[in-house]
């Protein structure tokens, strides 16, 4: 038999340009049958006939790097992960991944890439070539390889209220109903932000098969969570204010727990919770008197310092700042806002802004408060957020949604949150038919309405921004009826991400 010397000496071999049956590796570590891969490839390098039928790589020789094609530079794109999506470029025709997912691109070109969740799960990070986390750009000068990662949506078996995070972590707090026995439990969880995955969880019912018993508001700071909310007076139906603090590192610990008993049969609920240096400060109210309730607590054992039931109305937030506390309020249907001293309690003012409505969750930046609530309107209950300069408490802004009369915002679930970039986030729920569905709208620092998107679904006030993301626990009503996830979505768009 003769062998060809110059075939065996080839540094190429060229084969059909097809890449349909799937590309084979160009350093080519095995020998390879090309009848059952003829359309593998385009060019093998460093390759050598095989007299027996097929190729393999010419001994002593190794693969460095592709040569750039007719076509230009490779971009391929992979997906990982337990959640589904597509992965798109900027270029058309381009990736659609999908289908297409890879494609040659022109030397020297930028291509961005932008990843989309399929419903029931959720976009949660780039790898591989190129830059950014959000959408994705590829310098193309070589061949360049591009992975998305998607994930399920978790599930929460508990309704969620209220939520914070750490940076690392999101710690999410609400109720689980059991409807063997018709009680309700204190519920929180730990989830990774990267992945929304579960770390760990506790369940608090201070009286076995109680009625009712919510965790309603959340903060964290130096390694601890401070939550205040409902619990129930052993022996009685009376509801109790309680406030935990809980070691971020193990939320079964009870690191102290304080209780709140009006007495007689008067309730107490603890709807929001602050924090200073020393102090922790929880408000609510005491149905069925409907009087302020607020409490100072020593930070480091629980200890009261001060308790007031004081003026009349229902406070559903606390925002601390300097000497005092502001409080958000309704009562009998108009909006109020409380200034109380933090050293005596007794030394109040408050503010009547004389409209329809309430003012609820919302934050301050210490020279102006942003708070969400309820603005009233021929006969709905609109979205409302409020922009109030500390000083005076004198409205700066104001901003009801943009949701018209037909709708009708829960205002107990309206929360704002600003972000560290000066846009403000505002979420609620609007009553539909046939469902409920999710408000959420970004406005800038001067009260302009800059984006509004709706979901079908539940929220119930738990909403954090952090970085690039917003990051809710809802409920899915279409898609998942009464089941609670926690999702993320991008915050320049609102979309799943």
């Amino acid at each position: 038999m003769v062998i060809d010397r110059m075939a065996i000496r080839a540094k190429n071999t060229i084969l059909i340009n097809d890449f349909r049956a799937g590309e084979l590796t160009p350093d080519l570590d095995a020998r390879v049958d090309l009848k059952d891969y003829y359309r593998g490839c385009k060019i093998l390098e460093n390759a050598m006939p095989i007299i027996e039928g097929g190729v393999a790589r010419v001994p002593g020789t190794y693969y460095v790097r592709p040569v750039k094609t007719d076509e230009g530079w490779c971009l391929r794109v992979t997906k990982s992960g337990t959640g589904t999506g597509i992965v798109t470029s900027d270029l058309i025709p381009g990736i659609n991944c999908g289908s297409d997912c890879y494609v040659f691109f022109v030397d020297g070109i930028t291509v961005v890439l932008t990843a989309t969740a399929d419903a029931g799960s959720s976009f949660v990070m780039w790898s591989g070539d190129g830059t950014g986390a959000v959408t994705r750009s590829v310098f193309m000068d070589g061949d360049k390889v591009v992975n998305a990662e998607f994930i399920i949506r978790t599930n929460l078996d508990f309704v969620p209220i209220d939520m914070c995070t750490d940076g690392t972590y999101l710690y999410i707090v609400g109720y689980k109903y059991y409807a063997a026995t018709g009680n309700y439990v204190c519920k929180a969880v730990k989830r990774r932000v990267s992945d929304l995955g579960e770390v760990d969880s506790v369940e608090y019912d201070s009286v076995v098969n109680s009625t009712i018993e919510y965790y309603w508001s959340i903060k964290h700071e130096a390694g601890f969570l401070y939550i205040a909310g409902i619990g129930l007076a052993t022996g009685t139906t009376r509801q109790i204010g309680i406030v935990h603090k809980r070691p971020t590192s193990n939320l079964g610990t009870l690191t102290w727990s304080y209780a709140y008993d009006a007495g007689g049969s008067t309730h107490a609920w603890f709807r929001d919770i602050d924090l200073d240096t020393d102090y922790v400060y929880a408000v609510g109210d005491s149905p069925p008197n409907t009087s302020v309730l607020k409490v100072k607590l020593n930070k480091s054992n629980g200890s009261l310092v001060w308790s007031r039931n004081n003026t009349i109305s229902v406070a559903f937030s606390v925002n601390n700042f300097g000497d005092s506390l502001y409080l958000g309020k309704n009562w009998s249907g108009l909006m109020f806002l409380e200034k109380v001293n933090k050293i005596n309690p007794d030394t109040y003012t408050e503010k009547n802004y004389a409209v329809s409505g309430g003012l609820f969750k919302g934050m301050n930046d210490g020279t102006s408060l942003y708070l969400g609530g309820i603005q009233p309107s021929t006969g709905d209950r609109r979205g409302y957020t409020q922009k109030t300069l500390i000083s005076d408490l004198n409205i700066i802004w104001g901003l009801t949604s943009n949701y018209g009369s037909t709708v009708n915002i829960l205002e107990q679930t309206n929360k704002v949150i600003k972000h560290s970039d000066g846009v403000i986030y505002t979420s609620g729920i609007v009553q539909e038919t046939p469902v409920g569905i999710v408000v959420i709208e970004k406005l800038t620092n001067d009260g302009v309405l800059s984006l509004s998107k709706k979901f079908s679904g539940w929220i119930d006030s738990a909403i954090v921004v952090l970085g690039d993301y917003v990051y809710l626990a809802c409920n899915d009503q279409v898609n998942y009826p009464n089941v609670y996830c926690v999702e993320r979505r991008l915050a320049s768009t609102l979309e799943i991400g």
